[in-house]
């Protein structure tokens, strides 16, 4: 056989098959012992059997997936060091994904990638091939930062509202904690929740302080950082936090205003590009047939 025949997507296409029959061949032929401590993996991994029980209503095309997934996260578990990945846990966090461990989201990036890979092959062009990949890597990580995006969004709406009621409740209330309670009860949204999150772990044991670290943390926001720090700060002094949040709850609706009036300047900007593009062609198709006539006249002249 002469292998200087075969091209770059018939060696893809062999390199994928040999993986692919590997993994196979590796999962048919695994001992007993490794059966079983994968399958203790798996529960652990993916929850209860009710999720199972969820998992077989949908369609062969989830579940073959999902066992991809399964096959894939499983074997990053046993291959790659997990120490790097301490900051992909706190963007799954941001994006409010308490069921998703970032190998698992590694496992889709990989999956994706492959797919990606094999669509670019059926084109029989290396730099689709190498397109596809790396578009294929990529969607994971995007969707998750659009999911971000969208709830700092929210937070930020949401937290103006949440921080004037904290600061009127706070006078009457035993403490921080009675107050940020008595606030939840009659609220609700991402900001809501993250306070309740908050207050389950200060009842579980944790201090406050730490509490609201880790609140800041899973927002992601330079806004809560601040307001945490400025927290932080009355119950070390034991000033009053009344004030703390009304300043707050001010800085934060100013800057919200601020960023709608700069999206409304880059509005105009964007509605101004197609006015322009339509009322050039308007100038074209009313003015164009008199140009081209009087150019035909002077030409017979």
């Amino acid at each position: 056989m002469d292998f200087s025949t075969i091209t770059f997507a018939g060696w893809l296409i062999i390199i994928l098959s040999t993986v692919f029959l590997w993994m196979v061949g590796n999962y048919i032929f695994r001992p007993r012992s490794q059966v079983i401590n994968d399958r203790i993996a798996s529960m652990q991994l993916h929850s209860e059997g009710t999720d199972e029980e969820k998992l077989m209503k949908q369609s062969l095309f989830k579940r073959i997936y999902y066992m991809l997934e399964l096959r894939t996260t499983l074997f990053l578990d046993k291959h790659v060091k997990k120490g790097k990945l301490a900051p992909l846990k706190i963007k799954l966090l941001q994006a409010n994904d308490h069921v998703t461990e970032p190998m698992q989201h590694r496992a889709k990036m990989i999956i994706f990638a492959i797919a990606g890979s094999l669509l670019g092959i059926l084109t029989k062009n290396f730099t689709l091939i190498l397109l596809f990949t790396v578009l294929g890597a990529w969607y994971p990580d995007n969707k998750l930062k659009e999911k971000i995006k969208k709830r700092q969004l929210k937070i930020k709406s949401e937290l103006p509202d949440f921080l004037d009621l904290l600061a009127a409740t706070a006078p009457s209330a035993k403490n921080l904690e009675d107050a940020i309670k008595k606030v939840c009860e009659r609220s609700e949204g991402e900001v809501t929740l993250e306070f309740k999150r908050t207050l389950e772990e200060v009842n579980a044991g944790r201090k406050m302080r730490d509490a609201l670290n880790d609140f800041s943390v899973r927002c992601g926001i330079e806004e809560i950082n601040t307001l945490v720090s400025q927290i932080n700060q009355s119950e070390v002094f034991g000033t009053g936090v009344e004030k703390t949040l009304q300043v707050q709850a001010e800085k934060i609706r100013k800057l919200k205003k601020l960023l709608a009036e700069i999206k409304a300047r880059k509005a105009q900007v964007m509605l101004l590009l197609p006015s322009l593009f339509l009322l050039t062609t308007a100038i074209i198709m009313i003015a164009g047939p008199s140009l081209i006539d009087l150019v035909s006249n002077m030409g017979n002249f």
